[in-house]
């Protein structure tokens, strides 16, 4: 007998990243695309190094919940 895989995002992965994945935990968050950053995407993408102004870094993710703001 053949099982289907489970196609959905497991529970623990609450974030959604700016490159379509998910994380558990993010670093930043982008105003441009509506999305969050972690370590790694920073250093892809350079936006503590370039200091672009959508970047947002005191984002108290707890609290915060889904409504980050735009």
């Amino acid at each position: 007998m053949v099982t289907k895989m489970n196609k959905r995002k497991p529970d623990e992965w609450e974030w959604r990243c700016i490159d379509g994945n998910w994380t558990k935990r993010p670093a930043a968050y982008c105003t441009y695309h509506h999305g969050v950053l972690t370590e790694a995407l920073m250093k892809v993408h350079k936006c503590k190094e370039r200091e672009c102004k959508r970047l947002r870094l005191e984002v108290d993710w707890e609290n915060e919940g889904r409504e980050v703001e735009r």
